[in-house]
């Protein structure tokens, strides 16, 4: 019992790392715009993340803001074959959807965002890059990465 005590506490900071892992991201090619510190999106450590239709992705961006803004809009592009256009996934205003310190932002300050967007069941089975980027009223870019991602069937 003591020997399996000892490995476990031995492994419990890989497996912590695991858990915590930020995901691979890129930068933007569409819009050129400052990466962020850290990307968490469940389920994906490693490029192209996978999101099954019939999910929701959650992405976790911490950032420092690199100016004060009052204002933030999030702002998704997707590449499909080799058009890109701005995907509407509902949310208008940015401020919302930070955890910890609100808006307005302070020039420096680190910050969390939080996002969640639905997978619908009828999105096509495709490879797709996705560019999230949040800028202010002046569409000065705060933040913005680049994934490629797969649309797949439900997980079952």
């Amino acid at each position: 019992m003591t020997k399996t005590v000892g490995y476990l506490s031995l492994l419990y900071p890989f497996l912590l790392l695991q858990i915590v892992r930020s995901t691979e991201i890129l930068p933007c090619e569409h819009v050129s715009g400052r990466l962020p510190t850290e990307v968490h999106i469940k389920g994906c450590d490693r490029l192209p993340c996978i999101f099954p239709r019939g999910s929701n992705i959650s992405a976790e961006v911490v950032f420092k803001a690199p100016f004060a803004a009052t204002h933030l809009i999030p702002i998704l592009n997707v590449q499909l074959a080799q058009v890109w256009m701005t995907f509407d996934a509902g949310e208008t205003n940015g401020c919302e959807s930070l955890v910890g310190p609100q808006c307005p932002l302070e020039e420096g300050v680190t910050y969390t965002y939080v996002r969640h967007i639905p997978i619908q069941d009828r999105y096509p089975k495709i490879r797709i890059k996705i560019e999230h980027e949040l800028v202010d009223w002046m569409r000065r870019s705060v933040f913005c990465y680049r994934i490629n991602a797969l649309v797949s069937d439900k997980l079952t």
